[in-house]
């Protein structure tokens, strides 16, 4: 017990202890110094201060403003005022607390504020019930916010209520709830800090809007009210939003839309600053007398239509009066808005009139435009088509003529006379048919009581077929080919396997082979073939064992001057037993091929009847069993006779009369020179006239004087020579279908040349009329105009190049579809050159000179004594079955003289080859001189003398005379072309340029020869650059 009183008392002790060294503690120091600012005004701070902790002696309280003992101040221990300071300056206030044994302080700067300024109004926006006030707030404590209070004055409108908001530097504030059409003031009043201040705003609300003096009258004449009223009060421009538009003092609404005979509300609704204000009106709708009467139709078919009468008038009292082509339909008639016309024709056009009567306005007024209408045609036979495969049948179909409507039409189809479901308007599919079968679709359409059907017979296709699988090898190549029957055409796909795998560029194949490459000898491709057709798959199988190819030919040639031999060396099969073949080909152009030694087992073949140094195209084609052709080609030129050939002299002992070049036995005349023998000088500056039949192809040059060329005859023969069959072209019926004037351009020098051309064709009444379009002449003149460069134009023709001298005219032959009765057998053309000048008194020889080295054979005479020619070249050359082949030219002539005056005829006979398809046959130029009439007047004499002669290939020529009576030959009303005219050098006299012939219905450009002489090289020639049957232009 003594123990316990003992440790309770020592821990009293402890205790007391402890709380006296904490007492002593706290009482030592001063801490925690306070000063707050109670009150801040311009001139006046208000501060109060506090102290913590200290000794528990007094504490003393000094106060110091600007670092100076401030002893005026009303001051005591806990706060301070200080007086008489000045607005917006600095302070220094301190607070010095002392006690016994400590002090401490607290010092703070305090900014006296500036003076809160008064309200100041920038604007204000009056209304009726509300107003904003822009007010700009300014002075007082920068660190404080403006409170606002707005207050009315003498309470007039007490529900007033108010929302500031600050924009800018501006203060906006709207006042609501103000009573409208009143004086006004409201008092705004300032809080700034310990600041306020005030001003007063006075104003006048405007009156709200009203509408007053709400009149109407209805004016059954026009259909509408019109209404007319006041308004009074509002801010600004009232809106008047009745959607009928009104403006602010009357309006006039149509009731045209409205059912007369009834009441109807209009409502008007005004808005003006915010109020609304809405005034229905309600009133009756009177008949209108002035309603327009119109008739229409409707629903019309094939047999009826509707009548649809339309007056708005009082259905109490209108009447209707209703005429069909001029006949009254009482049905329609009296107060019936609708009726129907029924039974009626189809196809049929139908006149309908009327008239109305309203008894409440007492009048009658007709349909204000009559109707004409026109029943639809009757029903026909429906239009059908179908897509058909192995298991199904597709069918379009529609109609023509019955009712417009199609509620009218009913159409259903049947399948072997069962109804199809599922079928539309226009289309029905059948589907899960039989493939291989026939069934009978029929569509069977209705309309107003007719019935139309249309009935077929279609048959699906039959499954596809399994593929039949064959082979053709190719050098290098397999080629797998295969066959399948029947399926939907157009619609199989094919895919090939080779050993089970499918073959590169054979997959969804819609061809029927497929190229193998990169064979290996010795091997056997097992090969499958899969077809799809219509969702159905078949396929088959077959095998090939890869064998060597056969061994290529080695082809050598031999070219002579006419003709080409291939030689070439033999193909050895891989299957002795099998033969190996050869077909020989020879081409121009390396794309048509003409076809010689087919099939043949021999190593050689011949091309003759060539035109010289021309290049060709040649190809031996090795046919092998079991291979594809192998084509082996070859390209060559015909040769050239190096024979020394020299040109013709005129009137000087130079070739060419030293006017021209002498190149391989032809003059190249020189710019401004022509003639045979370069002996005539063009004379631009004359022009002698050419006449062309309107109904034959014949040339007459000069004036009338008897100088004619033109074609005779066509003349087969055979190998002998002798006449199989001819067409007399003088006795056939030509019909001329081109005769124009076009202006083409040079192609090398690109000036301009105008270009006359003439086509005949032989007419399908000729007597020969199954060759009728397959003959065509065609007469072509080149003549220089103004701008034109040269003397000639350039052209190419079955290899060779030539030129067309300016004046030029030209003609050209073709043949097609000569029914040949043997291949052996050749076509001859007769051209005949007339020259029966009237006072000749000795008969003209022409000289032919056919040089076989030469390009051309020439036909020239030149009267001595008169200083006149006839200059002809017949080109070596013609293009048959698009290949150039040579022809031979020989010559005939005779002369018979009447009264005095010599008529010669030459006749010229060109000889080609057989030909498949086409000859076309192109002679190069003539010329002939005459200017001015050869003879004064016709000169009489005694009996007519006849000379012949006969020239053959090489040249040769003999004449004999005899005597006849027969006139000149006379000439017809022929349109006539210009020609150029020329000077005899050397000798007193013209001449003109004639006669020159080119392609007509088609052009052939051949290819230029390639590292070979040329044989030709006419000066400021080349090779037509155009196709002459293109252009065009003017004399």
């Amino acid at each position: 017990m003594n123990s316990k009183v003992t440790s309770l008392f020592v821990l009293v002790f402890l205790i007391c202890l402890a709380c006296q060294i904490f007492i002593v503690k706290a009482q030592t120091d001063l801490n925690s110094p306070s000063l707050d600012i109670t009150r801040l005004l311009p001139t006046t701070i208000d501060v109060h201060y506090t102290v913590q902790g200290g000794d528990g002696t007094p504490v003393t309280t000094q106060v110091f403003l600007n670092q100076q003992l401030d002893t005026i101040s009303n001051c005591n221990d806990t706060d301070c005022t200080f007086n008489s300071l000045n607005p917006e300056q600095s302070y220094n206030i301190t607070i010095l607390f002392t006690d016994a044994t400590t002090f401490t302080n607290i010092t703070q700067i305090i900014n006296t504020p500036s003076y809160l300024n008064e309200p100041i109004l920038n604007s204000k926006d009056v209304h009726t019930t509300w107003i904003t006030l822009n007010l700009t707030l300014s002075g007082g404590d920068n660190s404080q916010e403006y409170l606002i209070d707005i207050t009315s004055v003498g309470n007039v409108s007490p529900s007033m209520t108010f929302t500031c908001e600050l924009n800018n530097t501006f203060e906006i504030c709207t006042i609501d709830n103000l009573i409208d059409n009143t004086d006004q003031s409201l008092l705004v009043k300032i809080t700034n800090g310990n600041q306020i201040n005030s001003t007063t705003i006075s104003f006048k609300t405007f009156q709200s809007i009203q509408l007053v003096n709400l009149t109407y009258e209805v004016l059954p004449n026009v259909k509408g009210v019109n209404f007319t009223y006041n308004l009074v009060g509002g801010l600004g421009d009232s809106i008047v939003t009745n959607g009928y538009g009104c403006n602010n003092t009357d309006c006039l609404i149509s009731y045209s839309y409205l059912i007369q005979g009834t009441n109807a509300t209009f409502t008007f609704i005004i808005e003006n600053d915010n109020t609304i204000l809405t005034f229905p009106v309600t009133l009756y709708i009177p008949w209108s007398a002035n309603n327009l009467f119109t008739i229409a139709t409707q629903l019309v078919t094939a047999t009826s239509f509707g009548i649809r009468s339309n007056y708005d008038g009082n259905p109490q009292t209108k009447r209707y009066t209703i005429y069909v082509n001029n006949v009254l339909q009482t049905h329609c008639s009296n107060n019936v808005d609708l009726c129907q016309m029924t039974g009626l024709s189809a196809a049929t056009a139908y006149f309908i009139t009327g008239s109305v009567y309203d008894g409440q306005f007492n009048f009658t007024r007709p349909a204000t435009s009559p109707v004409n209408v026109r029943t639809q045609v009757a029903i026909n036979t429906p239009t059908l088509t179908q897509t058909i495969t192995t298991k199904s049948i597709k069918i379009d179909y529609s109609i023509l003529g019955g009712a417009t409507q199609s509620a009218l039409k009913r159409n259903y189809v049947q399948l072997n006379g069962v109804n199809v479901t599922g079928c539309t308007q226009a289309t029905c599919t059948m589907n899960n048919l039989k493939d291989g079968t026939t069934y009978n679709v029929t569509v069977v359409f209705t309309s107003e009581g007719y019935v139309v059907l249309a009935s077929r017979m279609m048959t699906t296709f039959k499954n596809i077929t399994a593929p039949i699988i064959n082979f053709s090898r190719g050098y290098g190549k397999l080629v797998v080919n295969w066959v399948t029957l029947y399926g939907v055409p157009g619609t199989s796909r094919y895919n090939v396997f080779a050993n089970g795998t499918i073959v590169t560029g054979c997959s969804n194949l819609l061809a029927s082979s497929c190229v193998v490459s990169n064979l290996q000898i010795g091997e056997t491709l097992d090969f499958r073939v899969d077809v799809t057709n219509d969702d159905d798959l078949s396929n088959n199988t077959n095998s090939y064992f890869i064998i060597p190819e056969p061994t290529l030919s080695v082809i050598t040639t031999t070219t002579t001057f006419d003709s080409i031999i291939l030689n070439w060396t033999e193909s050895i099969s891989s299957i002795p037993l099998e033969q190996t073949t050869y077909t020989a080909m020879i081409s121009f152009d390396s794309f048509t091929w003409f076809r010689k030694c087919l099939n043949t087992a021999s190593l050689s073949c011949v091309f003759d009847n060539l035109p010289q140094n021309t290049t060709y195209s040649t190809r031996v084609d090795i046919n092998s069993p079991g291979f594809s052709p192998n084509e082996n080609y070859k390209s060559l030129t015909t040769l050239f006779s190096n024979e020394t050939i020299t040109c013709p002299k005129s009137n000087s002992q130079v070739q060419c009369n030293g006017k021209g070049t002498c190149v391989e036995g032809i003059c190249q005349c020189d710019v401004g020179f022509t003639g045979h023998a370069c002996e005539w000088k063009l004379n631009d500056s004359s022009k002698v006239a050419i006449k062309s039949s309107s109904n034959k192809p014949l040339l007459d040059f000069g004036n009338g004087e008897g100088y004619q060329f033109s074609m005779s005859r066509l003349v087969e023969v055979d190998a002998n020579g002798a006449t199989v069959a001819t067409i007399d072209i003088a006795t056939e019926i030509w019909e001329l279908v081109t005769s124009n004037i076009a202006i083409i351009t040079h192609p090398t020098n690109g000036s301009p040349v105008s270009q006359v051309r003439r086509v005949y064709i032989l007419s399908k009444n000729s007597p020969n009329a199954a060759l009728a379009d397959n003959i065509a002449i065609t007469f072509t003149q080149l003549v220089p105009i103004a701008g034109t460069l040269g003397d000639n134009y350039p052209y190419e023709f079955a290899g060779d190049d030539f030129a067309v001298t300016y004046g030029a005219v030209k003609f050209t032959i073709r043949v097609s579809k000569w029914a040949f009765t043997s291949f052996d057998n050749q076509l001859q053309i007769h051209s005949e050159l007339t020259v029966a000048p009237a006072c000749l008194t000795s008969p003209v020889s022409l000289t032919f000179d056919n040089n076989a080295n030469r390009s051309f054979a020439l036909v020239y005479s030149q009267f001595q004594s008169k200083g006149r020619s006839v200059y002809s070249r017949f080109i070596n050359r013609a293009m048959s079955d698009a290949l150039p082949r040579a022809v031979s030219h020989k010559m005939t002539q005779s002369s018979t003289s009447f009264n005095g005056s010599y008529t010669t005829k030459a006749t010229i006979i060109s000889t080609f080859g057989n030909f498949r398809s086409q000859l076309l046959y192109d002679p190069d130029f003539a010329a002939s001189g005459l200017t001015t009439p050869l003879c004064a007047s016709p000169t009489t004499g005694g009996g007519a003398t006849t000379t012949t002669s006969s020239t053959t290939a090489s040249g040769d020529t003999t004449s004999t005379t005899t005597s006849g009576g027969e006139s000149n030959p006379s000439t017809e009303d022929e349109s006539a072309w210009k020609i150029t005219v020329g000077v005899v050098v050397g000798v007193v006299g013209l001449a003109l340029v004639a006669t020159a012939i080119f392609l007509t219905r088609q052009r052939y450009m051949m290819k230029s020869r390639q590292g070979q002489p040329k044989r030709k090289k006419q000066k400021n020639s080349n090779r037509f650059g155009i196709d002459l049957e293109k252009v065009g232009g003017n004399n």
